[in-house]
């Protein structure tokens, strides 16, 4: 990340997102992942291919990017 924070991305993560990216015709696109707060404190997690937005954290590794912003990032 931009700030010294980081997600840790195993060697096995990266071939995995690579070959769904591959498979479904989003290469060079990021996995968005985004916390939702539900009730009952409870988290849901939504995971997307999308292009980064302006704010986004991002982190890379291998070919393999994921993006979130800052609130998720914080769960």
């Amino acid at each position: 990340g931009e700030s010294g924070e980081s997600i840790e991305m195993t060697e096995q993560c990266v071939e995995k997102l690579r070959e769904v990216l591959r498979k479904e015709g989003n290469e060079g696109k990021a996995l968005r992942v985004t916390v939702d707060l539900g009730g009952c404190s409870r988290f849901m997690y939504r995971f997307s291919f999308t292009e980064p937005e302006e704010g986004d954290m991002s982190f890379s590794r291998g070919g393999a990017r994921l993006v979130t912003d800052p609130i998720s990032f914080s769960y």
